[in-house]
This record gives structure tokens, sequence and C-alpha cells, in this order.
């Protein structure tokens, strides 16, 4: 079947067990085939066995040390995270002890600049001043009362609550002050009966987050959207401006902590906001729009049949 009047067989062989063999023949010059042929057929197979298993070996070697140095990565890494998380620890105390420190001078000055501001005279050039130093301690108290909050996140108890609605009363709420900046505000509510298993005042801290952030880029006049619909297992948020929306390069920073395009607050807003949220067993959001405008989003998971999560 090779076309030949005769042919010879050598095995591959090594150490580790046979590999194949090599099949001569003579097709060309049909000369017989003579034991001195043989030999060098064996010669040459063992040359070709031990190649084989040497380049073998070699792939073995090599991905054995690809394994090595990404076991040694990781292994960095982790240490690395343990280290990191070792010291936000510490951080994490530190700052609430002073955060708690500060929060106590604070409410004695608040409370003695608002007294100060409702005894003086419209006409009092030390009205001003009361009133910038009663401005910044309330901002002050809002930037250490975010930080306590990023630190020592609370795990309060959780209801089912139907999120159109509770959509709808955290933010038509603040209408007023919407009118105020001549800011509208459009709903589009498509999860009516849909509910989720949430705490709701965490919710409504989102929510408010993301329209105070909307109202602050938007300044006075604009837009602002308001949606839910149902995805695959769970419900979407979405808070939507027609404002200049942001930097593409930031859009990576927008729920680090203390990250703030603004020159007043703690930068923690969004942060708290995903943290909030990821603890629900959702996710977050941000996104500039096609159309101009930024939006900011959330998904909050179903309840699942057996009434957990």
């Amino acid at each position: 079947w090779l076309g030949c009047t005769e042919f010879a067989v050598a095995p591959l062989t090594t150490r580790r067990g046979p590999l194949g063999v090599i099949l001569a023949d003579n097709a060309i010059s049909g000369t017989p085939i003579e034991s001195l042929d043989l030999e060098f057929l064996q010669v040459f197979a063992n040359q070709s066995a031990s190649a084989i298993e040497s380049g073998r070996l070699y792939r073995e070697l090599e991905q054995r040390l690809l394994d090595l140095r990404r076991a040694h990565q990781k292994q960095r890494e982790d240490q690395e995270t343990l280290m990191r998380m070792e010291r936000l620890s510490v951080m994490g105390e530190t700052s609430a002890i002073v955060a708690h420190e500060l929060r106590n001078p604070l409410v004695a000055i608040g409370g003695f600049a608002r007294t100060l501001l409702r005894s003086l005279e419209e006409e009092d050039p030390n009205r001003e001043f009361a009133r910038i130093i009663t401005q910044e301690v309330s901002r002050m108290e809002t930037i250490i009362n975010d930080l306590l909050d990023f630190i020592r996140p609370q795990k309060p108890m959780r209801r089912l609550m139907r999120i159109d609605q509770l959509v709808a009363e955290t933010l038509g709420r603040h209408l007023a002050r919407l009118q105020e900046k001549d800011i509208e505000m459009h709903y589009d509510l498509q999860a009516a009966d849909v509910e989720v298993s949430c705490h709701p005042g965490e919710i409504q801290q989102v929510l408010e987050n993301y329209l105070n952030n909307a109202v602050g880029v938007l300044g006075e006049g604009g837009r602002i959207d308001v949606s839910t619909h149902q995805v695959p297992g769970g419900v979407r948020v979405v808070l939507a401006d027609d404002g200049p929306g942001f930097a593409s390069e930031l859009s990576d920073k927008l729920f680090a902590p203390f990250f703030s395009t603004k020159s007043s607050g703690s930068g923690l807003g969004l942060t708290i906001c995903a943290q909030i949220i990821k603890a629900h067993g959702g996710v977050t959001e941000g996104a500039n729009r096609a159309e101009g405008g930024a939006e900011f989003a959330f998904i909050l998971p179903l309840p699942r049949p057996d009434g957990k999560g």
C-alpha cells in the first residue's frame, strides 16, 4: 500500500515510553533494504525521538515557569492588597476618631453662629460674616458625616418597596427647589409593579445625591430626565441631565473616594452611592449621553423566589 516492494519501520522511543514510528521505503530506488540501512534508520529514529522529547520537555518547562510567574505575581498582589487593607483599616479608625472629635466643637460653633445670625439686623455689617461662618460650618458637618458614612457603613433592615413609588416620592420633594432654579424634571417610570428589597432611606440617599449632582451641574435652567425600566434580573433607575457632561478621561474616577470636579464637597457622595448599591447587590453607572449631558444610573436586583436578597 506504500507503492513499494518492501519498507522498514523503526520505533521512536524514550525513557518515558513510545512516541511513534518512522517508516522508510525503497519506492524511488527500488534497491533492497539491507541491515546497514536498518541501523542508519534506527540511529536517525533515536535522534529524532530525543529531539521530540527535548522539545516536549522544553514546552513543559516553559509552561511551568509561566505558571510559577503567575502564581508569584498573584501572591504579591494578594500581599499588597492585604497590606493596603490593613493600612486603610488603621486610617479608617483614625479618621473616625478625628471626625468625632471635630464634630463636637463644630456643633457648638454652628449653634452659636446661627444664634448670632438670627440676632443681627439685616443692615449689620457683621451679619455677612455670621452667615459665612454658618454656611462653612454646615459644609464641614456634611463632609464629616459623609466621611463617617464611608468609613462605617450601616447594615440596616430592608423591606420590599415599589421602585417607581420610591423614586417619585423622593424626587418629588425637591420640585420647589428645581422650580426656583428653572429646572424641568420629566419622568418616564416603567416599573410600576416592580418591587425590590431595599432600605428606602439609603436608596433615597442615592437618588438625592444623583439629583444634587445634576442640579449643581445645570445651575440655572436645564432639564433632568428620570426613568426606570426592568432589565434581566433587576430594575434600572436613571437620572440624566442636559448639562455639559464630564471629560471622558474622568469616567473611571467618578465613583472613586475623595474625587470631585467641584471645589466644595467631600468627594465621597458618589462613592457612598456605589457602596450602598453594592451592598444591595446592584451596580452603579455613570456616562456621558450622545445627545449631550450626563446620566447616572443604578441597577437593583429583583428579589429571589426564596425571598432572600
